[in-house]
């Protein structure tokens, strides 16, 4: 995981191990899709589980957001393409927060769900949790 491909005063490359090294923190929160609407072709995109990992937060300012940084950008590892001006791209998943909200103590890079490693379809290895957030924040 690379933290500060930009306005950062120390970028810094962190394995999962170096991630699961720090602080380790809990938080049982539910998740749901934003586009939980209840239609049949969609229902059900919610669930409530216990979360572990290491504050966000911490690392942020192990990196050091430089003054004029105004948001934090997350990389999901999925991919997919994207019709862009008529031309096919391969694009990644990427939601930002600012660094109001991004620096929130709540929010965990977690790599454990209900106390097991964090399952593949629930993000593995590393997935941001940020309480209060529809799902698509939590990339």
């Amino acid at each position: 995981m690379e933290i500060g491909i930009g306005k950062v005063a120390q970028p810094l490359t962190l394995t999962l191990n170096d991630i699961k090294g720090r602080q380790k923190q809990n938080v049982i929160y539910t998740l749901e899709c934003s586009g939980n609407h209840g239609f049949p072709t969609f229902i059900g995109a919610i669930g409530t589980a216990k979360w572990s990992g290491t504050p966000l937060a911490s690392i942020l300012e192990e990196a050091g957001i430089l003054k004029d940084g105004i948001e934090v950008v997350f990389f999901g590892s999925d991919e997919g393409e994207e019709e862009v001006r008529k031309i096919q791209m391969r694009q990644n998943f990427a939601r930002s927060l600012s660094i109001t909200e991004a620096m929130r103590p709540d929010n965990l890079l977690c790599y454990e769900m209900n106390d097991a490693p964090l399952p593949k379809g629930n993000g593995f290895p590393v997935r941001l949790i940020v309480p209060g957030w529809y799902g698509i924040a939590n990339a």
